[in-house]
């Protein structure tokens, strides 16, 4: 609903009995507050409308208009011309204060978080409020806490460190009722505090990118209620505890590294209990070693599982195409070896949308049934979005470390169209299986690098999704079968290093690319 053309004066004479008031994604504008006035108002959702513009004026009016406020929703309203001192004059018994991505700026005062009642204070993407936190007296009924994305400091012993920088005072762990710690992406040290563990109704604890060091501490195992933990880039190291096996509850568990710190070192956890609640496991960039256990088949629910950049060595886990809601499946860069086995169970990677196995040392031929097998790879969505869950308070969406069209990123979110196979440099041998060519949602198949023999299948020209097609460094023969000319959308086309004769078929996409031959063996070099 769009109200910017309503006229102000209609918010005027609001019910006596009126208690709640939404207006999220309105397209409101900031005159109507000189006509909202209401005694018995105690929450106010004003929530995404990115043109209304508060100044402290403004900020002061609607407090002043509204004095029951005690729960407060300004999530995505422009606060840039707001003093955070003004914050002060909210009701004392402030309960809910949201102001993720407001533009704050200045001071933050640190104060508020001794309103008695306060149970929500998100201020997450608030790049320049700084501060200072006091380092004891905070409300005892905080459940939610989020400083992400912030320049707030904080007291430790006497001293002012900033930026959220040196180790966690101890007086989080007193915060009986906390839900929700959100302190991601700050610049704490330290050993991640013993204490945590007597967070007892924490389900979410996210301390990603940060500097912590030393263990994982044992004592998180106590958060029996904790459904998301993410440790995801700091310099933790040292074995992963077996017991986050047997947290029923947990749904999300990043332990992963992309800048090269985190140093988990073992084994994966090996006693995943049978009734889990896991969707999401992500252990990419370490140095977990030993086997994948066989006990991940117990987690039913798992959409996500990452233990790519590690020294798993294994044979493949066929034990995995059981997980009948697995939808990405990345085994890259560890040491598996044998065979790929066919499909040996109903529906087996049914779901399966992204698989990536590349940079191993697997063998021979690539089972015709394996990509016969992969139905969400053969229709396409067409329900564009993007992978992950949505709760009450929050919407956590799932990322992967992968290659994309040659480089090695992190999809920081993932569309449920985003189809991918990736089986590079490997030691795979035989003919490309025809089968490949019923996947039609198909975006990207890299096959380089291996052994593969024979022709490239002409079917491969019903892949009319196909962004990406890499065949380079094989020992394929034959002609390129014209039928490629009728992939519209191909803009990654590898072939060279092989065996191949005759020039590159012409026509449609084909000739938006441009095509370099090698003199000697006309076999075609890559494409840009």
């Amino acid at each position: 609903m769009n109200l910017s053309s309503v006229a102000p004066s209609s918010f005027m004479n609001l019910p006596s009995s009126l208690h709640t008031f939404r207006l999220e994604y309105c397209g409101l504008q900031v005159n109507f507050i000189d006509y909202i006035h209401s005694s018995t108002l105690i929450s106010l959702d004003l929530s995404f409308n990115y043109d209304l513009v508060l100044d402290t004026i403004m900020f002061n009016k609607l407090v002043q208009n509204l004095p029951s406020l005690i729960e407060v929703d300004l999530r995505f309203v422009n606060m840039s011309l707001v003093e955070p001192i003004s914050l002060m004059n909210l009701s004392s018994s402030l309960s809910s204060l949201q102001l993720l991505n407001c533009g704050l700026r200045g001071e933050f005062p640190g104060n508020l978080l001794q309103r008695p009642n306060l149970r929500v204070l998100d201020l997450w993407g608030n790049y320049d409020l700084i501060g200072c936190l006091p380092r004891s007296n905070w409300s005892c009924s905080l459940e939610r806490l989020s400083l992400s994305y912030t320049k707030i400091a904080i007291h430790l012993e006497g001293d002012l460190i900033n930026n959220l920088s040196g180790q966690i005072p101890l007086e989080f762990g007193n915060l009986e009722h906390l839900t929700s710690l959100d302190l991601s992406f700050n610049n704490f040290s330290g050993q991640i505090p013993l204490a945590f563990g007597n967070l007892e109704h924490l389900r979410v604890l996210d301390l990603s990118f940060n500097n912590f060091s030393g263990q994982i501490p044992f004592s998180l195992a106590n958060l029996k209620q904790l459904f998301y933990l993410d440790l995801d880039n700091n310099n933790l190291s040292g074995a992963i505890p077996n017991s986050f096996a047997n947290l029923a509850q947990l749904r999300y568990l990043m332990l992963s590294n992309n800048r090269g710190m985190n140093n988990f070192q073992g084994s994966i956890p090996a006693s995943f209990s049978k009734g889990n609640s896991l969707r999401y496991l992500n252990f990419n960039g370490n140095q977990l070693g030993g086997q994948i256990p066989p006990s991940i088949a117990n987690c039913k629910n798992l959409e996500v599982l990452d233990i790519g950049n590690n020294k798993i060595d294994d044979t493949f886990p066929v034990f995995l195409e059981t997980l009948t809601q697995l939808q990405v499946l990345v085994l890259r860069s560890n040491k598996l070896h044998g065979f790929l086995k066919g499909a040996t169970a109903n529906y087996s990677f049914s779901k399966l949308r992204i698989v990536d196995m590349s940079s191993n040392s697997l063998s021979g031929t690539l089972p015709l049934d394996y990509f016969s097998s992969l139905e969400a790879m053969i229709a396409p969505d067409q329900n564009i979005g993007y992978m992950g869950a949505n709760t009450r308070t929050n919407t956590y969406r799932y990322s992967v470390h992968m290659t994309w069209k040659g480089w090695g990123i992190e999809l920081i979110k993932i569309q449920t169209v985003l189809t991918i196979i990736d089986f590079s440099a490997n030691k795979f041998t035989g003919n490309i299986p025809w089968s490949i060519g019923k996947l039609k949602s198909l975006i990207q198949l890299n096959l380089s690098h291996n052994y593969l023999t024979g022709n490239i299948p002409h079917l491969l020209g019903k892949l009319k999704n196909l962004e990406s097609l890499d065949l380079s460094s094989n020992m394929l023969t034959g002609k390129i079968p014209t039928q490629l000319v009728n992939l519209i959308f191909l803009s990654v086309f590898r072939v060279s290093h092989n065996q191949l004769e005759g020039r590159i078929p012409l026509g449609k996409q084909l000739d938006t690319l441009i095509v370099v031959h090698m003199k000697e063996t006309q076999d075609c070099v890559d494409f840009p």
